[in-house]
Formats: C-alpha cells, structure tokens, sequence
C-alpha cells in the first residue's frame, strides 16, 4: 500500500522529476534524521527520514511556506505541528 502511494506521489508531483532542484534541509553529525527538499515548477515537497531507534524533532525552515504544509505520505507515524516535525523511530515522511 505504501509504496503504491509512494509511486503514485513521484507521478504526479513535479518536484520529484529527476531534475529537481534538491537542498539538504537537516542532516547533523551524531543525529539521525536526513530532510531534504525538492523543488520543481513551483512546486516543492520536503522528504523526511529517520532510520534510527530513538524518535528524534527537527525543526523546518518556514521562508518556503513549511507553516502551511501537511503530511502526503506518512510510515511510522511522524507528526507535523508548525514547523516542528517528529519523527518516530525508522519512519518516513512527505510533506507537501
């Protein structure tokens, strides 16, 4: 199920074309999370990763309208209250 939803979002969103622009957004030494940005067209998504055991909180830019955006596509239950995203341990999020 999620990787059909996984497939369907790289389809239909521009800014996952392989010529995207692409921005780290967080990646710190000793902390597990790795956010990034791509952008296309006016068009953006943020991909959030943490392959790690313990749930970690990152906090996004908010110059791109991260305020405004929700969660596409979610595995492991990571939530997102204003800029602040949490991650849960080995989980993954979309936010468009």
């Amino acid at each position: 199920h999620h990787m059909h939803a996984a497939l369907e979002q790289r389809r239909s969103t521009p800014a996952f074309a392989p010529d995207a622009d692409f921005s780290v957004l967080f990646a710190e030494e000793g902390r597990r999370p790795f956010v990034f940005k791509r952008a296309k067209d006016g068009v953006s998504a943020i991909v959030a990763v943490n392959p790690g055991r313990d749930g970690e909180t990152v906090t996004l830019p908010d110059d791109d309208g991260s305020e405004t955006r929700t969660i596409t596509l979610n595995i492991g239950g990571a939530v997102l209250d204003g800029t602040t995203l949490t991650l849960p341990p080995q989980s993954f999020a979309v936010l468009q």
